[in-house]
């Protein structure tokens, strides 16, 4: 595995075993190995790097006093279907980052005393039908969930889930989905639950439902400002009365309280399969035929994360046919096996042969530059099912399930001599000293560096099946 994070304990599901020491070099096979020997450590404050792959085992915090930070290091599944009442269990303001969890059995968490619950940073949570159980009903401290995408997420558990209080999110996506300790219909379980905090985020419902997302139901607690509702989402407000689309936007512009500023009503799209996209990418929302997200994001603000949005200057392309575009055929790319789907976008062209590429013209930069990162919008209509890597497989079978690339640059504009290096997509170029990019399995993390070129050529294989055996 090459490391691009560093921290006090790693774990790689795919070469790692959980008898080693759970070093960079010799990392453990599971999540729960490398939270027992945190714990055992006792420092209280350690961070666990999780290499990329997919992990099923629930996730169980077996002390309460250590503050444990889990990173994903390149893409990081978490199925959790299998994981009884909880993917979750305790975790004294744990984090959470770059995780995606998708079908969470029954809760997302569950706690035995009001303090452990787990924080989430820039994850996507997908398919969970409870936030939350709370054994000792207390919740009483403030929780804060950052630059996260929650889709088909809400309360439905009526026993466990009715005590829920001091909820915060920032800089979150809600896809279908309602807010905790309230049911879809906006009725509240009991008078213990509060509205969360809710601050520049993005409510959405992909079509007119019967969901309530929101409910500002006291003035004392909870609130929702500088957020964009959907017209398909539903608001009920302080007086009980459920609002969406035109009724909503007038609320907001004219009713609205102190608790409920900045707010707007707006159209919005989104791709909401999303297992190639590091959650959102400023290239996803300037591709063509989503202009009304562009639009929005340019013109209104989500804080200084917008979801996983980079904060440097940034050029997009998407699949058009024109030549502008160095990524299709019309613009000097080469495609094997690669055509242009019926739908938009682009398609494997057959079944029987598993991987595709994509080999872009040279990229002239008008200058030389610092290739900080290269993000990708690449999505799929069934999660997991593709992916983007380097090559569908090795010998060491590290690739599956990280979304990895291929770049070589240079100052001139003939590449031809130049060797292909491989990457991460969505984090850091680096290029350690023995010329390897951060997303081999030979990169070495004690001495590394962005690169700095005018002429860049990317290259994307995709693949049809995510565990790389195809």
């Amino acid at each position: 595995m090459g490391w691009t994070l560093s921290g006090d304990y790693y774990v790689d599901a795919a070469s790692g075993n959980d008898s080693n020491a759970g070093t960079s070099t010799t990392p453990f096979k599971t999540i729960t190995a490398a939270i027992a020997a945190a714990e055992a450590g006792g420092s209280g404050y350690q961070t666990i790097i999780v290499g990329a792959g997919v992990y099923t085992d629930r996730i169980v915090a077996g002390t309460t006093t250590d503050y444990l930070t889990l990173k994903a290091d390149g893409e990081v599944i978490y199925d959790a279907s299998g994981t009884g009442d909880s993917a979750f269990y305790n975790g004294q303001y744990w984090r959470i980052e770059g995780f995606k969890i998708i079908d969470v059995a029954q809760a997302l968490q569950k706690s035995s005393n009001d303090a452990y619950r787990v924080n989430f940073h820039n994850c996507y949570i997908k398919n969970c039908p409870d936030w939350y159980k709370d054994v000792a009903m207390l919740e009483q401290s403030r929780y804060h969930d950052t630059n996260c995408i929650f889709e088909n997420i809400g309360s439905t558990n009526v026993h466990t889930s009715y005590y829920a209080r001091y909820w915060a999110f920032t800089n979150c996506l809600f896809i279908d989905s309602w807010m905790p300790g309230y049911k879809s219909d906006g009725a509240v379980f009991s008078g213990n639950t509060y509205p969360p905090y809710v601050n520049s985020c993005v409510i959405y419902n992909t079509a007119p439902n019967t969901i309530v997302n929101f409910w500002k139901s006291q003035t004392a607690h909870g609130s929702v400002k500088n957020s964009l509702f959907s017209e398909n989402t539903s608001y009920k407000n302080n007086s009980n009365a459920i609002l969406s689309g035109s009724g909503l936007s007038t609320y907001f512009k004219n009713d609205a309280t102190s608790f409920e500023v900045g707010n707007a009503v707006a159209s919005a799209s989104f791709n909401t399969d999303i297992s190639g996209s590091n959650i959102m990418s400023d290239a996803m929302y300037t591709l063509p035929g989503i202009t009304s997200n562009k639009d929005y994001f340019q013109n209104y603000k989500l804080g200084n994360g917008r979801f996983a949005g980079t904060n440097n200057m940034a050029t997009a392309y998407g699949y058009q046919d024109i030549a502008s575009n160095p990524f299709h055929t019309a613009g000097g790319a080469t495609w094997t096996n690669i055509t242009s789907s019926v739908a938009g976008g682009l398609q494997i062209s057959a079944s029987a042969a598993p991987t595709g590429t994509i080999e872009s013209a040279v990229i002239d930069q008008g200058s030389v530059k610092v290739i900080r990162q290269i993000k990708t919008s690449f999505t799929s209509t069934v999660l997991g099912a593709t992916g983007i890597a380097a090559f569908s497989s090795s010998n060491q079978n590290q690739f599956p399930s990280r979304q990895t690339f291929e770049m070589r640059y240079g100052n001139s504009s003939n590449l031809s001599s130049n060797e292909y290096k491989i990457f991460d997509t969505d984090l850091p170029t680096y290029v350690d000293l023995n010329g390897s990019g951060s997303g081999d399995i030979t990169f070495h993390t004690s001495s590394f560096n962005l690169p700095s070129a005018r002429y860049l050529q990317l290259k994307f294989t995709l693949r049809t099946n995510m565990t790389g055996s195809a």
